[in-house]
């Protein structure tokens, strides 16, 4: 029957793994004031065959390093807790050269990696961080101020991270989710 049912989410036989921060771990953790993640939204539209949500409010991106397994598809979302707990956000040479230094760059090629040694052939899918600030002295008062070091002297900016990210998804040509 070729009939479409308006309404009806397409199934994908894929096995989606979600890695990132609080966004991500909000999505199985949805309560009175925040009702539905972003991937409970994707799902409304397309049912796959088993989700995992590996997200961890708070957590850094080398943290992701520890929830990768097997998966069709994953998508990381990460940067905003980078920016929050000062991690340089390095360069491109710092990922091209795998240089693991410990910037958010030298750190993605680690993830990128592991992620394809787990599954070649799986998809992944890059998010930039969200336009987030506050959470007391945590991150600057707007999304666009810089982070300062504990020193109060060099910053960065959580543009840099999702610059990373773009240049990450360009290089590896890898679908962005670019907020």
């Amino acid at each position: 029957d070729s009939k479409t049912t308006i309404g009806e989410p397409r199934y994908l036989p894929l096995r989606w793994l979600s890695l990132g921060t609080s966004i991500t771990w909000y999505n199985s953790h949805a309560g009175a004031t925040f009702k539905k993640g972003y991937q409970s939204w994707l799902m409304d539209q397309i049912k796959f065959a088993e989700f995992s949500n590996r997200g961890i409010s708070g957590a850094c991106l080398d943290s992701t390093l520890w929830c990768i397994q097997d998966a069709d598809l994953y998508t990381v979302e990460h940067g905003i807790n980078d920016w929050g707990n000062r991690v340089p956000p390095g360069t491109m040479e710092d990922y091209k050269n795998d240089s693991g230094n410990g910037t958010f760059a030298a750190t993605y090629r680690k993830v990128i990696d592991k992620l394809r040694a787990t599954k070649p052939k799986a998809t992944i899918i890059l998010c930039t961080p969200r336009k987030g600030y506050g959470f007391g002295s945590f991150l600057p008062p707007h999304c666009e101020d810089r982070q300062t070091d504990k020193d109060g002297k060099k910053g960065y900016y959580l543009k840099e991270y999702a610059e990373i990210v773009r240049s990450i998804a360009a290089e590896e040509n890898l679908p962005l989710a670019d907020s």
